[in-house]
């Protein structure tokens, strides 16, 4: 079944191939979320995102060039900023602390249940939503 056009594009960013295609695999069942592009490291993901702009980034903190707040910062530079959600293995709460305070919308980790990306991701595509509905047309 194709997706609606006013589907969320997803970004995933991770050094692992196998999350990276678990990630895919698990997003291609979300009713409005279609997956735009996946990156291995920094450069490969600032790439992505200056070509076409993704809607909702999923990040991994620990890349082979360099790490996953690089990406964040070049997200929050952005005119319109991507949701930033990071996966990472990090269990440690002064990581998600500096994620969330750099502009991060979730800190998710690798060890829970990985559908509950998916339930972050119809959230911020419901604030979205709201928001593009209260914003006045001009």
């Amino acid at each position: 079944m194709a997706k609606p056009k006013s589907s969320l594009q997803v970004l995933l960013v991770d050094d692992s191939v196998l999350v990276r295609e678990r990630l895919g695999e698990l997003l291609e069942t979300a009713e409005h979320v279609t997956v735009c592009g996946a990156a291995g490291g920094v450069e490969e993901a600032l790439a992505i995102i200056a070509a076409a702009p993704p809607d909702v980034v999923i990040l991994d903190l620990d890349l082979p060039d360099g790490n996953g707040l690089q990406v964040l910062h070049a997200v929050e530079r952005m005119p319109l900023p991507a949701h930033v959600i990071i996966l990472t293995m990090y269990p440690f709460r002064v990581f998600g602390q500096q994620c969330l305070a750099a502009g991060a919308a979730c800190y998710l980790e690798k060890a829970g249940p990985i559908e509950r990306v998916v339930d972050v991701i119809n959230e911020l595509g419901h604030q979205q939503a709201v928001s593009r509905r209260q914003s006045p047309v001009s």
